[in-house]
């Protein structure tokens, strides 16, 4: 069993459930973890997503079906939600592009910005369900399809 695979372990630091304490997703975090400061967070992120074309950037948190979100990693995503609600409110624009990507096709266009927790088991046939920090509530079980569409940007989560 890799250590990934261990949902039901108490962690002896934080008395956390659902999270192993030597669990680390790079040498850098456990660097961090290791021999910096306790009153900060590190934590990686399973995805992001940039399109500079349509001008969407999101950040996904995945976890298996029945995993938990650590309290510290749950205060994160929320913090960063609070920031991507700021920069979609005030119209966050940037002509910053990856090379070789040709001209900027909407330079007025302001960036779309998003965060959530994808809930499920690869290779996602039985579908996901996501959730948005803040909001206490999930959005419809996605299938396969519709996960690769949202995954590329394509389609917009449907609040139930």
């Amino acid at each position: 069993m890799n250590k990934k695979e261990g949902y039901s372990i108490k962690c002896c630091k934080c008395g956390a459930i659902n999270h192993i304490d030597n669990y680390h997703g790079s040498e850098l975090n456990q660097f961090v973890d290791e021999n910096c400061r306790r009153n900060m967070v590190c934590n990686n992120i399973d995805c992001i997503l940039w399109d500079h074309d349509k001008k969407k950037l999101r950040i996904i948190e995945s976890k298996h079906s029945m995993e938990q979100v650590p309290p510290s990693q749950k205060a994160l995503l929320e913090f960063m939600k609070g920031v991507f609600d700021f920069l979609n409110e005030k119209g966050y624009k940037s002509s910053i592009r990856v090379e070789d990507c040709g001209k900027d096709k909407h330079p007025d266009k302001p960036y779309k910005f998003d965060i959530c927790i994808i809930r499920g088991n690869h290779p996602y046939k039985d579908g996901v369900t996501i959730s948005v920090p803040l909001e206490n509530k999930l959005y419809p079980k996605m299938s396969q399809s519709a996960l690769k569409k949202f995954l590329e940007l394509e389609e917009k989560k449907d609040k139930s």
